[in-house]
């Protein structure tokens, strides 16, 4: 219990900012060449990132890179399956969310 303590004590604003940082770009740089990949093998990238997220209007094309990103993360936090069962939860209230099609 003591170490437990101690370990959180050194956990600083800034060590949770180096951290994300680091996930951040560990996200990043495996999705680079996962989008490459797809672009490669011909994959039509904006029916992709619309099936990830349908409502997104980017402002730039190569915005939808973070469509992508997000994706990775919600795969690799274990959060996808979330988004799909608020998704479920809304279609049976009156405050409906707007879902993506699919939900990967």
């Amino acid at each position: 219990m003591e170490k437990e303590k101690k370990r959180i004590k050194g956990f600083t604003h800034s060590s949770f900012e180096d951290i994300f940082k680091s996930a951040r770009k560990a996200i990043h740089d495996f999705a680079n060449p996962l989008i490459a990949l797809m672009k490669v093998s011909d994959w039509d990238l904006d029916q992709a990132a619309n099936a990830i997220e349908n409502y997104v209007v980017y402002a730039k094309r190569s915005h939808k890179k973070y469509a992508f990103e997000a994706y990775v993360t919600r795969r690799i936090t274990g959060t996808a399956h979330l988004l799909l069962s608020l998704c479920r939860h809304s279609n049976n209230s009156r405050h409906r969310l707007r879902c993506p099609r699919q939900v990967m």
